[in-house]
């Protein structure tokens, strides 16, 4: 186990086992998964972006976009990315923000399935690929 790893009882979550590779029209974006304290401050910024005003102010495709964009811009590992990728805010191809927020609620599911049956109990099971 490594500084990075995670310890959850028996469970150790390697720092890799924490990447969400994203293959999108050939080019290779990796974003890292969230602890709790990265969430809260991702949902505070959603609400920052938002003005301070109810989800449900704006239409549905605004704040899917706020929502996407904000988790994007705070998940990826930008030298583990295409150099060219700024951030999402500012990337005008919504299919890309959509995929990487898309591909990160997946892992997010699969993550916590495999926590849940144990599967990181030693050092090579439940490695994420």
């Amino acid at each position: 186990m490594n500084d990075k790893d995670v310890r959850i009882g028996q469970q150790i979550i390697h720092e890799d086992d924490l990447k969400i590779k994203v293959d999108y029209k050939g080019e290779i974006f990796t974003l890292k998964y969230p602890n709790p304290i990265m969430k809260s401050a991702i949902e505070g910024e959603i609400a920052r972006r938002l003005g301070g005003f109810t989800r449900d102010c704006y239409p549905q495709d605004h704040v899917y976009m706020v929502i996407a964009t904000t988790y994007v811009d705070n998940l990826i590992i930008s030298k583990e990315s295409p150099g060219w990728f700024g951030n999402a805010w500012e990337c005008l191809d919504e299919e890309l923000i959509g995929t990487l927020y898309g591909e990160y609620l997946s892992f997010r599911s699969k993550f916590q399935e495999k926590l849940k049956q144990g599967q990181y109990k030693d050092s090579d099971k439940g490695r994420s690929s």
